[in-house]
């Protein structure tokens, strides 16, 4: 489609929010208008330009609301080259309040959508969108790829032991002051023919007792006194809960880096589902709710009782669920879109009425998540990246604080 720099007409729209921490609503006001221009199912790029004086922090939530909404509406999001339309979306201010003004090609001469919003009310969503805080902690980096990492209080002291698991082998490091020392290595028998971008989870119920789950084999045995894990060749389903009492478990599909649909554990026992990447518990009025990333891209609920696709998109192939003191109690981290050429990041999600609301800022990473799980105790989660400067993989522990 020929792209065209010159402006034919505007169409402003002033919107009036009926919840002011809700940025749906004018984003999806805006995602109409760039919709009605570009035609249904456009491949879109799109560039951004601040002239306002949001910050990076707010400009990354109305682009997460704007995007998640074209999706909903069937607009793929390309790079430049790829695309049918390109879009330039421009956040500019004036005495009132803000302006989004989008910028779209409609046949073969642009139109200009504008939304102007009220100054207290765009600051009354910054400020609720990013309520809880997302902390990144260092823990280990390597050469070698690593699947997983479980930090250890030992002695008495807590972040003084790590264990990694790596495609063909799980370590147990201490620290002595600043130096870390392997204590215990042990080899995974029986761990062949895994697929090229290898997965891996532990499951820590004590000191005495680890599983280790790798695409058609299954490890277990004592941490301590010393690591010693026994193997065996089994399609044994995976914990999707941080502990090994999870109500819901999934089959993991050998030879392929993802889960197949099929579900065991209390919850899920002889339940099917599409395959999916990954897995987050929340709690809905006081029962669980399961969301589940599928490889198709789409977010899906499960609930025990029930199955079906959930309105949310902009998110990556791996989530992990964290219970909390903060806020609503339960979160979901999510990744962000992108491939293993792109740095990535990490945010913080409540689910209010089946809707993902961001309530953090998102945290960067240099280099795409490789691994997201929740770790033992479900407060927290260890993220793995790929630092696409070093070369090497990353593990970090991502904890929520309330703010202020």
């Amino acid at each position: 489609m020929p792209r065209f720099r010159h402006i034919l007409a505007f169409l402003i729209l002033a919107v009036a929010f009926v919840h002011a921490e809700d940025l749906s609503t004018p984003a999806r006001q805006l995602a109409d208008k760039i919709n009605a221009a570009a035609g249904p199912g456009s491949t879109m790029a799109i560039t951004y330009n601040n002239a306002s004086s949001l910050t990076p922090s707010q400009i990354a939530d109305i682009r997460l609301a704007i995007e998640s909404q074209l999706h909903s509406q069937g607009t793929r999001t390309v790079d430049p080259g790829q695309a049918d339309v390109d879009v330039r979306i421009t956040f500019a201010e004036n005495v009132r309040g803000y302006l989004w003004v989008a910028e779209v090609p409609h046949n073969h001469v642009p139109e200009v959508g504008m939304i102007e919003i009220p100054r207290a009310q765009h600051t009354a969503i910054a400020t609720s969108a990013n309520s809880l805080v997302l902390h990144k902690n260092f823990l280990w980096s390597q050469d070698d790829p690593i699947l997983d990492v479980i930090p250890l209080e030992m002695n008495g002291a807590s972040g003084n032991a790590l264990l990694v698991l790596e495609p063909q082998l799980v370590t147990l490091y201490t620290r002595q002051g600043s130096t870390w020392d392997v204590l215990h290595r042990f080899p995974l028998e029986r761990v062949n023919n895994q697929p090229r971008d290898g997965r891996g989870r532990m499951i820590l119920s004590s000191l005495t007792h680890l599983d280790v789950y790798l695409p058609g084999v299954v490890c277990s045995g004592p941490v301590l006194p010393l690591l010693n894990l026994g193997c065996e060749a089994i399609d044994d389903p995976w914990p999707l809960g941080s502990g090994p009492q999870s109500t819901v478990k999934a089959f993991f599909a050998r030879s392929r880096n993802f889960f197949n649909g099929v579900l065991s554990g209390t919850l899920g026992q002889g339940r099917t589902v599409s395959p999916f990447f990954s897995a987050a518990l929340v709690d809905e009025k006081s029962s669980e709710l399961w969301l589940l990333d599928g490889v198709d891209g789409q977010v899906q609920f499960f609930s025990g009782t029930n199955a079906g696709p959930a309105e949310i998109t902009g998110w990556g192939s791996d989530i992990a669920g964290l219970k909390t003191s903060c806020g609503m109690n339960s979160q979901v981290l999510a990744t962000r879109p992108g491939d293993w050429n792109s740095p990535d990041s990490v945010r913080a999600f409540e689910i209010a009425n089946r809707q993902a609301v961001p309530v953090s800022a998102p945290v960067d990473f240099a280099g795409p998540i490789t691994a997201l799980w929740t770790a033992p105790g479900g407060s927290t989660a260890v993220a793995v990246d790929h630092n696409l400067a070093s070369g090497k993989y990353e593990a970090f522990s991502l904890s929520i604080s309330c703010g202020q």
